[in-house]
């Protein structure tokens, strides 16, 4: 699984020169983030996207709609539960989507289920902080 957050936004903020370390993100702040699950039926995503897009196929045009698309690539639902139970252990407050699961934690919560450290980064131009 990957772990898909305001922690991807920091990545890209360490990368770059705009954007400078401030400190250790404060332990009992709250912070959103996301964790991506697999999809399922690709080949069929996939197969659709393919048949919708040719000129020759009789599904030419016939689009399909976003809860389509996500009832034929939704996560296994076995899979979905052992990933929320296991965020919600670490005292993290979830919701599931089809292929993602959405979690409010604290920054301490976070960093000792992630083992790692979360850190305050300042934009050089309009002084946003993230973390």
């Amino acid at each position: 699984l990957r772990i898909v957050a305001a922690l991807a936004a920091l990545a890209a903020a360490t990368a770059s020169p705009m954007w400078e370390k401030v400190s250790r993100a404060p332990k009992f702040e709250t912070i959103d983030f996301t964790v991506a699950t697999p999809i399922s039926n690709a080949e069929g995503l996939q197969a659709a996207f393919d048949a919708v897009s040719n000129p020759g196929s009789s599904k030419y045009g016939m689009f399909m709609t976003k809860a389509e698309i996500n009832e034929m690539t939704a996560t296994p639902g076995w899979m979905k539960n052992e990933v929320l139970t296991w965020l919600q252990s670490h005292g993290h407050s979830c919701s599931a989507r089809s292929d993602s699961i959405k979690c409010r934690g604290s920054v301490g919560a976070v960093e000792k289920m992630l083992s790692a450290r979360m850190h305050t980064y300042q934009h050089k131009k309009s002084g946003d902080l993230v973390h």
